[in-house]
């Protein structure tokens, strides 16, 4: 993939938004190369034709997210009707697993697009989660 010695390469331009420049240079420092190398490798490792579908995304669409959140709930009530304390365990993974893909997309510079989707989960309240999911743990500890 990298470009042979005696190969030249040639300048083209390119335009996209704000939002999708940020991304993709995030994208690129991600994955430890220039902006151009990251765009040429990933324009030619993906499908290419006009027609290609997009990738499934990694994330779970709202209602997904709505179902998920409902199971839990679901589990944590089963759990504490048995006598259980098995609910406190998932929530905490859950919990965390979701913390982690708000600071992930924020430092990937998507907090537009993470504000979005977490007010068509949450409502109103969207704000406070990420607020709360990207506070640093010294905040918690002045507060205290």
């Amino acid at each position: 993939m990298t470009r042979r010695r005696k190969e030249r390469a040639a300048s083209n331009s390119m335009s996209c938004t704000d939002d999708e420049w940020a991304r993709i240079r995030a994208a690129a420092a991600a994955a430890g190369e220039g902006i151009g190398r990251h765009v040429v490798r990933r324009c030619l490792t993906e499908d290419p034709s006009p027609n290609a579908k997009p990738r499934a995304s990694q994330a779970l669409s709202p209602q997904e997210q709505r179902e998920m959140h409902e199971a839990v709930l679901r589990l944590d009530a089963d759990s504490a009707e048995h006598g259980n304390d098995d609910s406190s365990c998932l929530g905490s993974a859950v919990r965390i697993l979701c913390e982690d893909r708000i600071v992930a997309m924020e430092r990937e510079g998507r907090s537009e697009e993470l504000q979005a989707l977490l007010r068509d989960v949450f409502g109103d309240a969207g704000p406070a989660v990420a607020a709360e999911c990207l506070a640093s743990p010294d905040d918690d500890a002045d507060a205290g």
